[in-house]
């Protein structure tokens, strides 16, 4: 019963959500991928989904949903948390980011890159004060990446939140899938 109502409670706390495409005019880097191929690799366009916090304590999260580089879990690693995050104050966003189609690793994080500056942009709409990424395997990876190779203050998270995150692409240790999906089959080192 109290899991109930605690769900429920987190549901009233959620606002609608915003909805914005992260490049209107367009993406910067190309990933080769044009449309959606049913039970293949997905086309997304890049699209954040924020959930503004009611009672924000200045706290936001930039989350990157998994799916081994090859499609997003956007819900159980994405907006399914929404609510629980609003309910503790923090302005909650979802990146629905491109995928590289084996081999354009860049682009998931110039996706992470834009859409942490989106964030900041907002900062005072969204009362965002602290802003940090998480992720979820390979969106855990992207994070983590996000992290460690920004480009300037914009891109750079106050913290991170990693939840089982594929951490390596050494072939001895990674999940492969992601490894393939992000690099392609044969990279250099």
């Amino acid at each position: 019963v109290l899991l109930i109502l605690l769900f429920l409670s987190n549901m009233l706390v959620a606002h609608e959500p915003i909805v914005m495409k992260v490049w209107p005019n367009g993406a910067p880097i190309k990933n080769g991928m044009t449309k959606y191929v049913k039970g293949g690799p997905q086309y997304v366009e890049t699209t954040l989904t924020v959930y503004p916090a009611k009672n924000g304590n200045g706290m936001a999260i930039l989350a990157c949903p998994g799916g081994g580089y090859i499609g997003l879990s956007v819900g159980h690693e994405g907006k399914d948390m929404a609510a629980w995050f609003n309910a503790q104050g923090i302005t909650y966003a979802v990146l629905e980011y491109r995928l590289p189609n084996g081999g354009h690793y860049e682009v998931p994080l110039s996706d992470a890159q834009e859409a942490l500056r989106i964030m900041r942009r907002y900062s005072t709409e969204w009362n965002v004060q602290k802003l940090g990424i998480m992720g979820s395997s390979a969106g855990g990876h992207l994070a983590s990446t996000a992290a460690t190779h920004f480009t300037d203050a914009e891109t750079r998270p106050d913290f991170q939140i990693l939840f089982y995150p594929v951490i390596t692409m050494n072939p001895s240790y990674t999940h492969m899938g992601s490894h393939n999906n992000l690099l392609g089959k044969n990279p250099s080192k």
